[in-house]
């Protein structure tokens, strides 16, 4: 179970102890709402965790395994997904302004109004996914699949397609 410093305050004189969960297995945790501010969740499976409304500003979710997972409306800003597996993740409304989620499989996942601001999405493969009302203002999207991705409006193709995504 993920533990806050105010509830053990053991871990305030060795802090990597308590926000370092490297290649754990928290698959299924439910957690709506924690805060996960900073933690290092490098290669961790968090496959079908609950996290819903969590804090995760500048998380580190690097080659995790986070898909199927419930982040609805999660704050991921500036939190390093790379090569994070998101497939099939629920990130409505999720802020991920900043984050860093290159390589990143996004195929299936439901992004519906995200916040992905000034994101960096490169190579991500983000096919199939539901996009309705994303935020991709000044994101980097180049190599980014967005092949079949659902709510996909004209405009929205042109300007990713202009971007340097692939689109068809």
């Amino acid at each position: 179970m993920l533990r806050t410093p105010r509830v053990n305050p053991r871990v305030r004189s060795n802090p990597s102890e308590y926000w370092n969960h490297q290649g754990r297995d928290l698959a299924g945790v439910i957690a709506p709402g924690a805060r996960l501010v900073g933690y290092d969740f490098r290669g961790a499976k968090l496959a079908d965790a609950m996290l819903r409304g969590a804090d995760m500003r500048g998380v580190d979710l690097e080659g995790a395994d986070v898909g199927g997972a419930s982040l609805q409306g999660a704050d991921l800003t500036g939190a390093n997904l790379k090569r994070a597996d998101l497939s099939d993740a629920f990130l409505s409304k999720a802020y991920l302004q900043e984050a860093d989620l290159r390589g990143a499989d996004l195929k299936w996942a439901k992004l519906t109004d995200a916040h992905l601001a000034r994101a960096n999405l490169k190579g991500a493969d983000l096919r199939v996914a539901t996009i309705t009302g994303i935020n991709l203002e000044d994101a980097n999207v180049s190599e980014a699949d967005f092949r079949d991705s659902v709510g996909m409006t004209a405009e929205l193709k042109a300007d990713l397609k202009r971007r340097g995504a692939i689109v068809d």
